[in-house]
């Protein structure tokens, strides 16, 4: 794999489990960029910080996910802030967050050329996901996660994957399956009412 300023490839291997789902993450990462920056900035013009706290700690994880250490702990930063009231540091540190989240779309864009066609055509060979069908892999997902049963809730993420998503539920779906290898079971009830919502 190329070196990508910003990102740690070595942390994103350990977070992310195989070179596979490294790639993976990337790209989800990349693709989002342009719409997930305009909705922190939003939410901070309009001083919804319950939002704009929300969306910078979903920024911590996923840039956490791929390495990309100064992003996620400024992201972290701002979490905190948010979860504290501190709106002066939110005020002061916004901006830097905004420019350094933006600026991986030039850092990527050669790395991710590349393997963006190939996403695509994929996407378009599968079928729409029903809702009755979400409806039953999600419930069956929190029985098992009460459980702990790491094999079988792998299994129906790979079940939901082969359906067309929506970009959030894509998202999602990502994190989920990030946490999942982390063993982070009290975060993945909460991601999982994120998919039907």
């Amino acid at each position: 794999m190329k070196e990508i300023e910003g990102i740690s490839i070595s942390d994103g291997l350990k977070y992310c489990g195989s070179q596979k789902a490294f790639e993976k993450f990337l790209t989800s990462f990349y693709n989002f960029i342009d719409s997930k920056s305009a909705e922190i900035e939003d939410a901070y013009n309009r001083g919804d910080i319950s939002f704009y706290t929300t969306k910078v700690h979903a920024l911590k994880s996923s840039s956490r996910i791929i390495g990309a250490k100064e992003l996620s702990s400024l992201a972290e930063s701002l979490e905190k802030a948010g979860n504290g009231g501190d709106q002066a540091f939110i005020d002061a540190n916004t901006a830097d967050l905004l420019t350094l989240y933006r600026s991986y779309k030039d850092k990527m864009a050669e790395y991710i050329g590349g393997s963006q066609a190939g996403s695509q055509s994929d996407a378009s060979d599968k079928k729409p996901l029903p809702q009755d069908v979400l409806t039953e892999i999600t419930n069956a997902m929190k029985e098992l996660i009460s459980f702990e049963d790491y094999d079988s809730v792998e299994m129906a993420i790979k079940d939901l994957k082969q359906y067309q998503l929506t970009d959030a539920q894509q998202e999602t779906l990502d994190v989920i399956d990030m946490e999942l290898k982390q063993l982070n079971w009290d975060k993945l009830g909460k991601l999982i009412k994120a998919l039907v919502t």
